[in-house]
């Protein structure tokens, strides 16, 4: 059992963190792994029942149902014609515009997002789908590459997102309230994205092909897109318009969700025993490792409180004697800054047990940090240089340049903390769907 100073300790955590991630190991070996020798080399073999009740904790815990059962309805809705019905909705419903697959795509994007919930996969999907076909027609490479990249960032932050319920229990926050609070600010982002758009074709015709006039939508064909919509949206008022109602908990919605799924695969007449075998294995690989990923974060809270790292961090800001507002630009700067070399799993697991009693002493609320805080640490993935969706994108798309890839993404980056500071000025985005909620 090793006796060091609190800070050589939370440095040697961090530092084995990164190590350990660029060595290629999963996030989930990593802290496990980082557990196992804190317990070893910290407290003792002794505390190893410290080991067993995460795992009981874990694996108890009723919020942690939601995950396997959002992971079910994605994988399920992939396999559905539910996208694709969307997609051609969107198609028929959008009219004459210079802009019209970048909105395509950045709609696309949002919706696919409350089905996967992951960056990567989204950027994967879109950049095989829709990318190829937005350079054919002239849409401009870099900005159609950024587009994509921002718009798959939208996937962890609107409901379902598992990693919306892993971050609300690294917190100890409410899981409803804070997938429920990503409604509004990932809508926002998806305008700013659009408006960006405009704009930039605005000043520079050639980032966009001319108008083509040979697209003509009716109102019959616009009326027909929206019916086209109703599977997806069906899918998501079973999760979303319930958990907003107050009507479902967020594994009752799940569960629903799940159930929806099931029947629009029926009406779309894509159900198999074979899809519902296929994605239950997915579904479970996933959960796997998310489970690991929830009781070593229940054991790395205690491991840094042990150490006595949590307290001395919290005494440190309260001897600041700085505004709120520094200590918030502060904390975001040191997560977009880690972003950059770490996924978002990782930083979580590593940031948010230190900066949960840090943001409990300045007064923030709860909901709308760690709003802010997901949205900034879902961007580190599309932040030179080892942002995981920009290589992902790259492997979708044969023939991709990684440092143009790099200058396409700045951009959107911009936009995306331009949205930051318009919820951090007008808490209000974040907090309201909540606050209806209660």
């Amino acid at each position: 059992m090793l006796s060091l100073p609190w800070y050589m300790t939370l440095g040697g955590i961090f530092g084995s963190v990164i190590a350990l991630t660029f060595a290629g190991l999963p996030v989930f070996v990593v802290f496990l792994l980082i557990n196992v020798a804190g317990i070893v080399f910290v407290l003792g073999p002794s505390a190893f029942g410290m080991f067993a009740n995460s795992l009981v904790a874990t694996l108890t815990s009723e919020a942690f149902i939601a995950v396997p059962l959002f992971l079910l309805m994605g994988e399920m809705l992939s396999r559905s014609r539910a996208i694709d019905e969307l997609y051609e909705a969107f198609d028929s419903i959008l009219g004459q515009m210079r802009i019209r697959l970048y909105a395509l795509c950045t709609l696309v994007a949002t919706a696919m997002g409350t089905v996967s919930g992951s960056a990567m996969a989204d950027a994967a999907m879109l950049g095989r789908s829709i990318y190829p076909g937005m350079v054919a027609r002239g849409y401009d490479k870099k900005m159609s590459t950024g587009l994509i990249l921002a718009g798959s960032t939208i996937a962890p932050i609107i409901p379902p997102s598992v990693l919306t319920v892993v971050l609300a229990t690294l917190a100890n926050a409410s899981i409803a309230e804070m997938l429920i609070a990503g409604i509004l600010p990932g809508l926002l982002l998806a305008a700013l994205y659009i408006a960006y758009a405009y704009i930039r074709v605005l000043i520079d015709p050639s980032k966009a092909p001319p108008l083509d006039t040979t697209i003509h939508r009716t109102i019959g064909d616009r009326i027909r897109g929206l019916m086209r919509m109703f599977p997806f949206v069906f899918v998501m008022f079973a999760v979303i318009g319930l958990m907003l109602a107050g009507i479902a908990s967020p594994t009752e919605s799940a569960a629903m969700g799940v159930l929806a799924t099931v029947l629009v695969s029926l009406w779309l007449r894509t159900f198999s025993w074979r899809m519902i075998w296929v994605s239950m294995m997915g579904a479970a690989k996933i959960s796997g490792s998310v489970f690991v990923i929830i009781m070593s974060a229940n054991l790395f809270g205690q491991l840094l409180s042990f150490t006595g790292a949590t307290e001395q961090m919290v005494t440190i800001v309260e001897g600041w004697d700085v505004a709120p507002w520094l200590v918030f630009l502060m904390l975001m700067a040191i997560t977009l800054l880690a972003g950059m070399f770490l996924g978002a799993t990782e930083w979580m697991l590593i940031s948010v047990p230190v900066f949960t009693p840090i943001i409990a002493s300045v007064g923030f609320d709860p909901i709308w940090f760690w709003t802010l805080y997901l949205i900034n640490v879902v961007t580190g993935g599309m932040t030179p240089p080892f942002g995981m969706t920009m290589f992902v994108f790259k492997a979708a798309v044969p023939g991709s340049n990684i440092i143009d890839i790099y200058n396409s993404t700045w951009p959107f980056v911009a936009v995306i903390f331009f949205g930051i500071l318009i919820m951090a000025v007008f808490p209000e985005i974040v907090l309201i769907l909540p606050q209806l909620m209660r």
